[in-house]
């Protein structure tokens, strides 16, 4: 069976990570695999080379040459299905469907809020009517998709979170015990991540939090100004022997490893890979309460904050650095239960699968 995997670029982002776990799977299993992207933005691709997976970089800004390229893909490679990642390319994939003779599955995954409320927005998801399935990494944005396509037959609709091979993200470092409290942010910089907030929450710490907390920020700049930003606040607060920033790794499970907890602070968010990766490792979680958040971790409310508030985002990682190490131990451990339960690969794998195996 041949499956074309389609998104906007294959940067350092969630969807990407996501896109590289499911192709590896395809290819594991005897799929004929294949990538296709249309922005400049190639992080994953030394590694999709060393995999051997077959790509296509259709570099078109303009929409309609953009259409028109993935419609002599499509005609030249005759995939049996097409797995769309983000709503660009769903959209695309939704409107070449009818020409192109494949099934569609597309994966929605970001729970933007001005989209919610967009009318724009909303007619632009009227495309998904056309694919075979809709897929969400979180029920919160399954909602937002039912909202937004009311016609949306309940049988089209999956939700499958995201994907972990949790042997690889077994913790097998000892970090507990070190002198200081080290959080790890793995997020680009753009500003609906929060820099300024937690930059803010930082500086409402007492002194003698401050000086035992280290935060290293691995991300790529997106080109929005927030992380020059926030860097110049950092700089006026005096905050610099506190954050760290390094660029985005693909060796993320030894940056998780060093962490005593994992950060997430963004306004919004579809299911973030770096809380479900540090779960998996067995690390506490700060986070905002976007997505499933509160759901997921609702046995440790103490570590959850709302992205808009400084207080609240600095009351959270005081709670964290005044537990004990066998607290933290203890959440870890929590944590690793429930990633086992809810973001096994195996698992989640099989049930995207039963969907290509249907007729």
């Amino acid at each position: 069976m041949k499956v074309l995997l389609i998104i906007d670029n294959m940067g350092s982002g969630g969807a990407q990570r996501q896109i590289m776990t499911l192709a590896k799977a395809l290819k594991a299993d005897d799929f004929d695999v294949a990538i296709a992207w249309y922005y400049n933005s190639e992080f994953y691709l030394g590694e999709i080379t060393q995999l051997g997976i077959d790509h296509y970089r259709l570099y078109e800004s303009n929409y309609f040459a953009r259409l028109k390229s993935f419609g002599k893909l499509f005609k030249s490679t005759r995939p049996d299905w097409v797995v769309a990642y983000l709503p660009g390319p769903s959209v695309l994939g939704c409107l070449l469907k009818p020409l192109g003779g494949y099934k569609l599955i597309v994966n929605e995954r970001s729970a933007k809020p001005s989209a919610q409320k967009s009318i724009k927005s909303r007619l632009y998801r009227m495309a998904y009517l056309l694919a075979n399935y809709v897929c969400t990494n979180s029920f919160a944005n399954m909602d937002f998709i039912s909202e937004s396509v009311p016609f949306l037959p309940p049988t089209k609709k999956k939700v499958i979170y995201n994907s972990l091979d949790l042997d690889y993200w077994a913790d097998k470092t000892e970090v507990h015990g070190q002198d200081v409290f080290h959080m790890i942010v793995l997020s680009s910089h753009r500003r609906l991540k929060n820099l300024k907030g937690l930059i803010e929450a930082v500086n409402i710490l007492n002194e003698s939090f401050r000086q035992n907390l280290k935060i290293s920020w691995y991300g790529d700049d997106s080109g929005d100004q927030s992380m020059q930003e926030g860097q110049k606040l950092i700089e006026t607060y005096g905050l610099e022997e506190v954050f760290y920033f390094q660029p985005a790794v693909t060796d993320v499970k030894s940056v998780i490893a060093s962490a005593t907890v994992i950060g997430l602070f963004s306004e919004y968010e579809g299911l973030p890979n770096a809380v479900c990766e540090g779960m998996a490792m067995s690390k506490p979680i700060i986070a905002t309460k976007v997505s499933d958040l509160p759901g997921i971790l609702d046995d440790q409310k103490e570590l959850l904050c709302d992205y808009q508030d400084a207080n609240t985002i600095s009351k959270a990682i005081k709670n964290a650095m005044k537990m004990s190490q066998d607290k933290l131990q203890l959440i870890g451990a929590m944590n690793r239960k429930k990633a086992t339960e809810i973001f096994s690969s195996v698992n989640n794998y099989k049930t995207l699968k039963s969907l290509l195996r249907t007729a």
